[in-house]
């Protein structure tokens, strides 16, 4: 009888002390659980950590990953930029990722967590925007089509104001100037999602009110997207902008001016449409000294004499550096600074190197071929008389590693000009 009262009191302990692990055991848990909740939600936001994030997510996108938008970059042909767009004190990491006509900026932000995706702006790799207002304009040209795009980038979307749009029946009248009177059925205007067209007069009260006067331009003139810039984002180093194998199918790269240099190259480039009169003029950038700022280059049309102008930009205003080549197009040589520009004719040749340096250009070389009658040719060199194989040597010396401009160039038009320029 003993062994059995001791067999059940043995029974009733060990079911007591599982009960009792059966009761401890969740609330240890949910005790666990609650203050983990309490700890994750209740953080708070840390501003300044956007450095480190933004330069995180560059380094995801470098390494192949997709962007937040949902595609990948082509890493050689992208740049970056950081801008406070809304100058709210914790700047905007804007994505360019590429020139192409259809190419827009991805506009990313952080809410103090982790970096975010507010949407895209801009054509050709850049958008326009006035500075520290959230405001982005975007002018695109597609035929005899014109559109002005007015968004807002608000701190966390990007959202459209105003959209004017012109369609013109000629494509000479464009690009459309809203203040002027035109025949019936020569321009249409419409604004915004309307399907019917606006009178020029309301059209014009529209644009006034909503285009920005003065924008800056951002997107293609940012830094190339490299491990080392991303790096360089959350340690405060130096970006670097050197370009490596970045280079078109033209040998180099178009760097935009900034600030004043853009509206000092943009007003003499309006000028220029008005005064340029050969066949097809263009223009566009290049770092001819590679000083990390461009120089503009106006090619003045494909006659046997039309040259190229390089212009720099002198703190106050664009200044012509030299006119070089023909044909429009002359050489250049980012490494070395150097401008080689040749004339040809059936019986003669001339050619004239410039070295670019700090702001002006100089002479380094004359060439002369003269082939007479005879069929003799005579080569002179620096003003002497030398031989071919002399000739040749100094020749190859400066334009054997030389890159054409001129022909790429943009269409010296006003619709180009604020296309590229803003």
């Amino acid at each position: 009888m003993k062994k059995i009262i001791c067999a059940v009191l043995t029974l009733i302990i060990i079911a007591c002390a599982f009960t009792a692990c059966d009761i401890k055991i969740p609330l240890i848990k949910e005790e666990t659980t609650e203050e983990s909740t309490t700890e994750s939600t209740t953080a708070a936001p840390d501003f300044d950590a956007w450095g480190r994030s933004y330069s995180d997510y560059l380094l995801s996108v470098i390494g192949g990953n997709a962007n937040l938008a949902g595609y990948c970059y082509e890493v050689e042909d992208s740049r970056f930029l950081i801008e406070d767009l809304d100058a709210d004190g914790v700047p905007e990491l804007l994505i360019s990722g590429g020139g192409q006509d259809a190419s827009k900026v991805d506009i990313h932000f952080f809410d103090g967590y982790e970096t975010r995706y507010a949407g895209s702006s801009g054509t050709k790799g850049s958008i326009s925007f006035v500075e520290g207002a959230g405001l982005i304009y975007t002018y695109e040209v597609l035929d005899t089509q014109e559109t002005h795009t007015v968004d807002f980038y608000d701190g966390g979307t990007v959202k459209q104001l105003w959209q004017g749009i012109t369609v013109a029946s000629d494509k000479d009248l464009v690009p459309v100037d809203c203040t002027k009177d035109y025949d019936e059925g020569e321009v249409e205007f419409f604004t915004s999602d309307a399907e019917t067209p606006a009178s020029a007069e309301d059209y014009r009260k529209e644009f006034t009110l909503n285009v920005p006067k003065e924008t800056e331009t951002a997107g293609r003139n940012g830094h190339p997207l490299t491990e080392e810039n991303a790096v360089a984002v959350k340690t405060g180093a130096d970006f670097s902008d050197e370009i490596k194998d970045d280079k078109d199918s033209k040998g180099y790269s178009e760097v935009l001016p900034l600030g004043e240099a853009a509206a000092a190259y943009k007003k003499l480039l309006n000028e220029k449409v008005l005064s340029e009169t050969g066949e097809n003029p263009g223009f566009g950038f290049a770092d001819i000294d590679g000083d990390g700022e461009p120089e503009l280059f106006i090619s003045q049309g494909e006659s046997e004499t039309s040259a190229v102008e390089i212009y720099g930009f002198d703190g106050e205003n664009a200044v012509l550096l030299c006119t070089s080549g023909s044909l429009g197009a002359t050489g250049i040589n980012p490494d070395e600074g150097i401008i080689a520009g040749e004339y040809k004719s059936k019986q003669s040749s001339s050619a004239i190197v410039y070295k670019l340096e700090d702001g002006s250009c100089t002479a380094v070389w004359n060439g002369e071929t003269l082939t007479g009658d005879d069929s003799d040719t005579e080569y002179i060199s620096d003003g002497e008389t030398v031989s071919e194989e002399e000739y040749r040597e100094a020749y190859d010396g400066y334009f054997s590693d030389v890159i054409e401009i001129g022909r790429d160039a943009h269409a010296l038009t006003e619709a180009e000009i604020t296309s590229v320029l803003g």
